[in-house]
């Protein structure tokens, strides 16, 4: 009896540090990914090609604050959330988050088209998208 108890104790405390360190990071950079996907695709479609009127930032202040976010939650969930083991899997396969949150930030503080348009593809690049 008090081997099963153990065991069930040992078990249950290996799967709630499993869950803990390493389920919920890697689900909490695959939403976050997602998310930038969404609001990129959002913002790409949103600007106004070269030669309208209006500049970027006039037209998408609310979706620029949301890319400085991305930007430092992403850089946050690689730095201090996710496990070494999948940064480096994610390392092998060509997917630099990183170089990511640095464009994210590039690109709200971008002011023409051909330029923000160049960021979204390295953004695309960088997270294999």
């Amino acid at each position: 009896m008090m081997i099963g108890i153990g065991a069930s104790f040992f078990i249950g405390s290996f799967g709630y540090i499993i869950v803990q360190f390493w389920v919920r990071p890697i689900f909490k950079y695959r939403k976050l990914k997602k998310l930038i996907i969404l609001d990129v695709t959002d913002y790409i479609n949103s600007i106004p090609p070269e030669g309208e009127s209006g500049g970027i930032h006039d037209q998408n202040k609310d979706r620029i604050g949301k890319m400085r976010r991305h930007s430092s939650d992403l850089t946050q969930c690689v730095n201090d959330v996710l496990p070494h083991w999948y940064k480096l899997l994610l390392n092998s396969r060509g997917e630099i988050p990183e170089d990511a949150s640095k464009h994210l930030m590039i690109l709200s503080n971008t002011y023409k088209y051909d330029h923000a348009q160049n960021r979204i593809e390295k953004i695309r690049r960088a997270l294999k998208i």
